[in-house]
């Protein structure tokens, strides 16, 4: 999802130092998938805040619902401590919240 919204995490790691990470994830498995089942995800922002995100997430199989997520994601800098969101990808995020929630 990261990567669809042009947030390349390999530059902001090399680059500035930061990673997201995931810091909690409560999820709910509804019924099995199966090898070589044609599955369809959707993630959606729900929450951008200063220096984590949550996203929520939804596995289907045609139209059965086969897991869902809620996903806490932090952002680090390379001491491992918490830090701010860079400008740039919270606006995106942002916008990619504003999006699922029109």
């Amino acid at each position: 999802m990261l990567a669809a919204l042009g947030i390349n995490q390999a530059d902001l790691l090399n680059h500035r130092g930061i990673a997201f990470m995931v810091r909690r994830v409560e999820a709910n498995y509804f019924r099995p998938a199966r090898l070589g089942d044609d599955l369809t995800v959707a993630t959606a922002v729900t929450s951008v805040r200063p220096a984590s995100l949550i996203m929520e997430q939804d596995i289907r199989r045609d139209d059965v619902r086969l897991f869902a997520a809620k996903v806490v994601v932090a952002v680090i800098g390379g001491d491992g401590r918490p830090t701010r969101i860079p400008p740039d990808c919270a606006r995106r995020l942002r916008e990619s919240h504003d999006r699922t929630r029109s």
